[in-house]
């Protein structure tokens, strides 16, 4: 099964926050590996992962990130990066350490 590199942008809530409050266009973004049949499924699944992330990061499942049109992609993985997470088509990977950095954070 081919292995896909997907990455995606977000905003943290300060960065949510900061951006509306002064105009700046600040983002961060994640990556992973996803194991899949294909690029396409490898890129939906991977939307997947961002849709449940940004509702973690904000503890409100009401958030889409797909309704805030954040950058997303897959590309070819060269070398593991270092801590990149390797999930199935399927699978949520650990959300703790990508959650971890935002803790205490809020959109106010």
């Amino acid at each position: 099964m081919p292995t896909f590199r997907y990455i995606f942008g977000f905003e943290s809530p300060r960065q949510f926050h900061n951006n509306n409050q002064h105009g700046w266009d600040d983002e961060d973004s994640k990556a992973l590996l996803i194991d899949a049949d294909d690029e396409a499924t490898a890129l939906a699944w991977g939307q997947e992962i961002s849709e449940r992330f940004i509702q973690l990061l904000y503890r409100d499942e009401s958030l889409s990130w797909r309704q805030a049109s954040y950058a997303n992609w897959t590309e070819a993985p060269a070398d593991p990066w270092p801590d990149e997470q390797r999930v199935k088509a399927g699978e949520f990977p650990d959300f703790a350490p990508w959650l971890r950095p935002y803790d205490g954070e809020t959109k106010g």
